[in-house]
């Protein structure tokens, strides 16, 4: 018999088995999110399983979609001129020191980079009162700072069917994830200039200024780490971490499967929750990741697919998830000037992520029974998280720029060895997926580019 004297509905029947049950999985943060691909409505027969491994992998990731929806590094906001108005925020010792540059103390030297030279190393009588005074020119260079992240997860899945419309499972996540990381400085080190000048002059006169500027003038990315380690902080260096994510779990209820001249029309809302079992980072560690979300949820789908050829299913999902307040280590800065809280700083916030909306539609095409193309595009929002605490404090801040949007193509290509399965002519049934994500706008969200690689069996 060949394709074209198979019914439709026979059709539909030898595909059954290879409907997945795919729950609301993330697959780790900096993936805030698991795309659906051409998202199936049915569910598993009564009293069949279905066990499937989902292996994720992220490209690197350098990037982030930033508050305006343009692409920049993700150490944007860390690479920073390490001048007189950085520095004073680090310590306030160097905010002496750039006030004393400033003052009377100097008689009116002026630093003019116009006329650096090995005699006097940028420093002149001023003559020219446009030209800035020591302590504003004061400066180490600038700060470069970049980072690569990588994540992988696998996933293992569980799926029964509990009745011909009720199935229910539960995923379970290990994940794996690395930051490789660089850093230097480099650009005009006018401290070394104003240093070398005040070395020149008078150096009895000028000793403990000049031993000022000489800590200044050889500040390395070693010193930097010691700023970090001394205010609690683990160092600036590559990270590396494994472990179990979070565990979810949920089911999927079918409510309708019917049949008409227009084609197929299959209708199915989904229940799942979260649970937080994945492990949180420090708030001491600079470049770690977290595991999970740390909150529980719960989430809701309604899948809508329509089949008016046995080749083409056009599916939409719309999905909802609901967080629940949580509490999170955290540290919260004393004012808008702390731009790097100490281990004081450290307590336990009350946190509530923001809730998650979502919506696909997708298209699958079926070369023949056992090969299929499909491709989606996914809307993703999540709203604001909101921080609060027990301390006199601002704790508004941390809720800045958390709110995410992001839009996401994917294609994608599967095997199944059920129409052969059902013929006898391969001993296991059973299908292999391949599909690639790729971010192309959102906003406050990484730029994150990962494939999939699923295989699952039936049993």
């Amino acid at each position: 018999m060949n394709s074209e004297q198979i019914t439709f509905r026979e059709k539909r029947t030898a595909l059954k088995l290879a409907m997945r049950v795919v729950f609301l999985t993330v697959i780790s943060e900096p993936l805030s999110h698991l795309s659906i691909a051409a998202e199936d409505a049915r569910v598993l027969p009564s009293g069949r399983s279905r066990f499937s491994m989902i292996y994720g992998r992220t490209e690197k990731i350098t990037n982030n979609f930033n508050p305006q929806g343009q692409s920049e590094s993700i150490t944007q906001p860390y690479n920073l001129e390490l001048g007189s108005q950085n520095l004073r925020r680090a310590d306030e010792r160097i905010t002496q020191l750039v006030d004393y540059l400033n003052g009377p103390e100097t008689f009116g030297l002026r630093y003019d980079v116009n006329q650096r030279s090995t005699s006097n190393k940028g420093i002149i009588l001023s003559d020219n009162s446009s030209l800035p005074k020591l302590g504003d020119a004061l400066s180490r260079g600038f700060l470069n700072v970049g980072a690569e992240a990588h994540r992988e997860q696998y996933n293992l899945a569980y799926q029964y069917g509990i009745s011909s419309r009720l199935t229910m499972g539960f995923t379970v996540p290990f994940i794996r994830g690395r930051v490789d990381v660089t850093k230097s400085i480099n650009g005009p080190n006018t401290a070394q200039d104003i240093y070398q000048g005040f070395l020149a002059r008078d150096p009895g006169r000028y000793q403990s200024l000049i031993d000022a500027l000489g800590l200044i003038q050889s500040t390395s990315t070693e010193t930097l780490q010691d700023v970090l380690t001394a205010k609690g902080y683990t160092r600036f260096e590559n990270y590396k971490v494994e472990g179990f994510g979070d565990l979810v779990f949920g089911g999927r209820l079918k409510l309708v499967d019917t049949e008409n001249s227009s084609g197929e029309w299959v209708d199915s809302v989904q229940m799942g929750a979260t649970v937080p079992t994945g492990r949180l980072k420090s708030p001491s560690q600079i470049t770690a990741m977290d595991l999970g979300d740390g909150a529980w949820d719960v989430g809701a789908a309604h899948i809508l697919n329509y089949r008016p050829h046995w080749r083409v299913l056009f599916s939409n999902s719309v999905n909802y998830t609901y967080r629940f307040s949580s509490n999170r280590a955290l540290r919260v800065r004393e004012n808008a000037d702390d731009f790097l809280p100490d281990s004081n700083s450290e307590e336990l916030v009350k946190s509530r992520l923001g809730n998650k909306f979502w919506t696909v539609a997708g298209l699958k095409f079926l070369a023949t029974q056992a090969i299929s193309l499909d491709c989606s595009y996914e809307w993703y929002w999540k709203g604001l998280d909101r921080f609060q605490g027990s301390r006199p404090k601002d704790y508004s801040y941390l809720s800045e720029n958390t709110d995410t949007y992001k839009e996401t193509l994917q294609i994608g290509a599967s095997i199944s060895s059920i129409p052969s399965f059902l013929k006898s002519d391969f001993p296991v049934p059973g299908d292999l997926s391949l599909n690639y994500y790729r971010p192309f706008r959102g906003r406050n969200t990484p730029i994150a580019p990962y494939f999939t690689a699923e295989l699952a069996l039936y049993f």
